[in-house]
């Protein structure tokens, strides 16, 4: 396992191969500026994180998609290409 760091524009060029790292074991930390933006992870580690942590993955991705107990890791076809962000607006 190894933990690579990429700029966004470097991701975003390549994000096949990008895809190919992460789906081999190892981890990409995307940086904006210099600055830590986010990480991609293979699924196994995501999931392995969720499993431990439940209201973190409600919070995360909605109780729809939290269950990560299915191997195959697909997506239930009425939540794809669907927006799953939880933000809401302060009033």
């Amino acid at each position: 396992m190894k933990v690579h760091v990429a700029g966004l524009a470097s991701v975003r060029a390549e994000m096949p191969a990008v895809l190919d790292r992460v789906e081999s074991g190892d981890a990409v930390v995307v940086t904006r500026h210099g600055r830590m933006s986010a990480i991609v992870l293979p699924i196994e580690w995501a999931r392995r994180l969720l499993l431990e942590n439940p209201s973190l993955a409600e919070d995360l991705i909605g109780s729809e998609m939290a269950d990560f107990s299915n191997p195959s890791g697909d997506v239930p076809r009425s939540r794809r290409n669907k927006p799953t962000s939880r933000r809401t607006t302060a009033a």
